[in-house]
This record gives structure tokens, sequence and C-alpha cells, in this order.
């Protein structure tokens, strides 16, 4: 047999090695290290797969995936072999097969009309079918691989630009004010809505709220002058 595929399977170390992803390769050795490597990454967005995350939850234990073989193919064929493996275990496996995708070419599942994170699938990219066309709660469109999209949770990156926090939380208290909203920067600097113990609403730069400047919507003030006149007329 020409160019030799192998399909295979990683499997739980325990008794009942059960199927938890099933993948193809032509070298076993060099496709398992790649297993543990993503695994251990710490930028990479392959790091945040099912399998990956499994594999960190197995070495974290001391433990380590079992790789078996499940059918020898060839360059021809091993697209639907991939395919069928995957489904087979999709339904018969003891615990969830973590593959995102259908196999063969790395086709993923359609998730048009679904929501990840700011931003809204609308359809697959016409010209390539590994990238969605998504579109963020700001309008704009954009494209997220399909690697990468159910790990997303932010908005596009012009909305983190505009509405960066400057370290302020949402729900986060400065003396009379909470932030409620970040709002769209001004002149480069971050703002936050604020809701005032005294029910009013207010736009404030970050970091003034952050350093102290404003504590209130002006309530604050007006009671102390309040207390100064009231203390002056007593005297």
């Amino acid at each position: 047999m020409s160019n030799t595929v192998y399909i295979y399977a990683l499997c739980e170390p325990t008794v009942d090695r059960a199927v938890r992803y099933v993948g193809k390769t032509v070298d076993l050795t060099h496709r398992y290290n790649s297993h543990i490597s993503d695994a251990l990454s710490r930028f990479a967005a392959v790091a945040e797969y099912p399998r990956s995350r499994w594999i960190r939850k197995l070495l974290a234990d001391g433990k380590a995936p079992l790789c078996e073989v499940l059918e020898i193919s060839d360059s021809a064929s091993w697209r639907e072999a991939e395919r069928a493996w995957i489904v087979w275990f999709r339904k018969n496996s003891v615990k969830p097969c973590l593959n995102i995708t259908d196999g063969g070419e790395g086709v993923h599942r359609d998730h048009s009309g679904k929501r990840f994170g700011g931003v809204i699938v609308q359809h697959r990219a016409p010209d390539d079918v590994k990238f969605y066309v998504c579109r963020c709660d700001c309008g704009r469109l954009l494209r997220v691989s399909a690697s990468n999209i159910l790990y997303r949770q932010g908005p596009c990156d012009a909305c983190v630009s505009r509405f960066s926090s400057g370290g302020v939380n949402q729900g986060q208290r400065f003396s009379r004010l909470v932030a409620i909203a970040l709002e769209e920067r001004r002149r480069g600097k971050a703002m936050g809505r604020c809701l005032c113990d005294c029910g009013s609403t207010l736009v404030v730069q970050a970091s003034n709220l952050k350093c102290g400047g404003t504590k209130s919507c002006g309530c604050l003030r007006s009671e102390r002058i309040g207390n100064l006149r009231r203390k002056h007329e007593r005297g």
C-alpha cells in the first residue's frame, strides 16, 4: 500500500480504553508527541481544544492517553475512513468523543445562527469552509476560523479597542459609583457608565474612577456643601 495513512484513536488509560479522539497521521510517534505539546502550550489556541484540555487533565493526574491504530489506509481513502470512525465513536463510545470536526478535510459542523461571545455566526466563508463569517454586536462582519469559534468569548477587535475597560470591571464599586457598562473611548480615554447610589447615571473616565477623582454623580459634593452651610448657620 503506497502512502500509508494511519487512522488512530486516543483512549482513556483505563481498563475500558474509552476512545476520546480520532485522527489521522503518517507518523504515529510524531503525532502523539504533538498532541502532548499542544496540551501543554500556553499560547496556542489549540491548547483550549477539548482534546487538549482532556490530555492536560490526564497529565496533571500523572497519566497519559493511549494511542491505538484503528485502520491502516492510504492517501486516496483516509478521509472516508476517518469520517466513518468519528461517526461510529460519537454514537458508541462510552465517553464523549472530543473531535470538533467531522474529519476528512477538517470540515467543521455548521454553527450558522449560533452566538459565541460577542458575535453571531452568519454563514461559512464562501472562499474557505474552515472559516465563518460572523457579525459582531456592533454590526461589523469578521472572519473567525472554525477551529477557534467554539472558544470565542469577546466581540470584534475593533470593539475591544473602542471599549477597552482601562482596568475597570463591570460591577466594580468606586465610593458611591458602581460601573455598569463600558462606553466608547473618547479621545483615547477608556470610559465607564456608572450608577450612583442616589439613582443617577453618568459616564466617567476610567482613570478618574481608579484614582478617586470621581466618587459620585455630584451628590456627594452637594451634601458636603449643605453640611458646611448648616454648620456655619448654627455657629
